[in-house]
């Protein structure tokens, strides 16, 4: 059935106005900076943006629900926003991971980073007081990070034990929003409106594992089984500084899709690197949660393949991960039995 409109259509504009503001920062600070890679202090990346009319997942993020193929989430995109809701089955996490996306690359806290996402909570249900629907976590490429919880009167951030830690009472019902998070040093920053409201050390999650020892990790949506929120979300902003030079040769790392694919039994996964590395190919299930190391190696430079047998596992979705030095490519691969 074709979701109600709900949404009236002055909120619409409001959306195109808020983006349009991004922009005109965007151009702003370009023309400051000037083009010129070696000068550029910062740069400001578009991740998600409703207005297009298309999901998170049509433009670079991987959507991951621990009900595949019976997923019981809401979630489209239309008059420049996009829904998420979770609350017909509290019991169901569903969100977007931002690991292969394309414009996310290495996130230093050393250097530090901002994401700024457009947000508007319409409702939430919770079963426990220390569990939020939605939430946000960021995590650098040394897994040091923060995770923020927005419920519908709160906002707050998760000790390593995922209790409350800072929080402040805050309305994030009333209407869309920007929230900033801010990760630099070994601190971080929350602020609503350019208000900053929240703040405090960063958590290490190092030894916590999946998902929490994927570096560069980004995720928005509801990670808790414990409780579910409809959300609203027009677009989503990462600003990092860029202080190293690009090297004289640039290194380029190829991660290739999966064939055949979708597979039966067993895919073959290609690589390409222009130079010797350590590579390391993982397979992780859809919620994260790591199901084999094929590959962990010095390579020569030149084209790769490693087979995967996809033996006593069940049909879905897969995600297979290949780091080589710094980078970190992520590619989905079907089993279809």
């Amino acid at each position: 059935m074709q979701p109600v409109n709900f949404i009236p259509a002055f909120r619409m504009y409001r959306n195109y106005i808020l983006l349009i503001g991004f922009c005109f920062q965007i151009a702003v600070h370009e023309a400051i900076l000037g083009q010129s890679h070696q000068n550029n202090q910062e740069e400001t990346l578009i991740l998600y943006d409703a207005t297009k009319g298309s999901n998170p997942d049509e433009q670079g993020w991987i959507y991951l629900s621990n009900f595949f193929g019976n997923s019981q989430a809401v979630r489209y995109t239309e008059n420049g926003v996009h829904r998420l809701n979770t609350m017909e089955n509290i019991a169901e996490m569903a969100g977007y991971l931002g690991s292969a996306h394309p414009l996310i690359g290495v996130l230093d806290r050393q250097q530090g980073f901002s994401i700024t996402i457009q947000l508007r909570l319409l409702n939430d249900v919770n079963t426990s007081e220390n569990r939020g629907g939605f939430s946000v976590i960021a995590l650098s490429r040394d897994l040091m990070g923060v995770e923020v919880v927005f419920r519908t009167d709160t906002i707050w951030v998760y000790t390593e034990s995922f209790e409350i830690a800072e929080q402040i009472r805050f309305d994030t019902v009333s209407g869309l929003r920007e929230y900033s998070i801010t990760v630099s040093g070994n601190k971080y920053e929350v602020s609503a409106e350019n208000i900053p409201v929240l703040s405090g050390p960063l958590r290490d999650y190092s030894g916590f594992g999946t998902p929490y020892d994927i570096p560069n990790f980004i995720f928005f949506g509801d990670n808790t089984s414990r409780s579910g929120a409809d959300v609203l979300i027009s677009g989503i902003l990462l600003q990092k500084s860029m202080e190293y030079e690009p090297p004289e040769t640039p290194e380029v790392t190829i991660l290739h899709q999966n064939y055949p694919n979708p597979f039966q039994q067993s895919t073959n996964i290609v690589f390409e690197l222009d130079s010797a590395n350590r590579v390391k190919l993982e397979v992780f299930d859809v919620m994260g949660r790591k199901i084999g190391t094929l590959a962990d190696d010095n390579y020569p430079a030149g084209i790769h393949k490693v087979p995967f047998n996809a033996y006593g596992l069940s049909s879905g979705l897969y995600l297979y991960r290949l780091t080589a030095g710094h980078r970190f490519l992520t590619k989905k691969m079907l089993l279809a039995r």
